[in-house]
């Protein structure tokens, strides 16, 4: 078995080490692979999923979170939320009569479809939000200055132009 693949804890990123004040006082590896710029939602994410992107990307973006590499991961993200959402607006719905059960054709009480599909989506998006330093827990360790002068972007990003989502990425071939 390879050193990286012997079980126990996920290496972290070299920039959260430094954020966290790297408290193992272990060597950070100085050749990590770093990424810049920006990405777009791809095409494939509903519309739930491409709220979800418009509203936390941004901020992901500031502090350099989020970046073309973490694309498909972040999109993941997105779809779970939208799973989630659409399986509790299922179950919050008169189809549903606002139980978490239902009763068969010969009587059997059996849970909706639904409530499984809200609990897996819910563990996946706990995942991600994790990876990307979106939990309490996760910020708590993160150690991030916010940017002494705003940059360029940042009309674009939190401006409210009106302007709606595009789906193109120069940084992605795989839009």
């Amino acid at each position: 078995m390879s050193k990286g693949n012997r079980g126990g804890r996920k290496p972290k990123p070299s920039a959260v080490k430094e954020r966290q004040g790297n408290p193992g006082h272990r060597p950070i590896n100085k050749n990590e692979p770093a990424f810049q710029g920006k990405t777009t939602a791809p095409h494939h994410l509903d519309s739930i999923a491409k709220q979800e992107w418009k509203r936390l990307a941004p901020r992901l973006f500031v502090h350099n979170m989020l970046t073309p590499a973490d694309r498909t991961a972040f999109a993941a993200y997105c779809s779970a939320y939208s799973r989630l959402a659409q399986a509790e607006r299922f179950l919050a719905s008169s189809s549903a009569g606002g139980s978490l059960v239902y009763k068969t054709e010969g009587g059997a009480i059996k849970p909706w479809p639904h409530v499984g599909i809200a609990e897996r989506a819910a563990v996946q998006m706990h995942r991600f939000l994790t990876e990307f330093g979106l939990t309490p827990s996760a910020r708590s360790r993160l150690n991030i200055k916010d940017p002494e002068t705003p940059s360029e972007d940042e009309d674009f990003l939190f401006g409210d132009d009106g302007e709606p989502a595009t789906d193109e990425c120069e940084n992605d071939a795989a839009n």
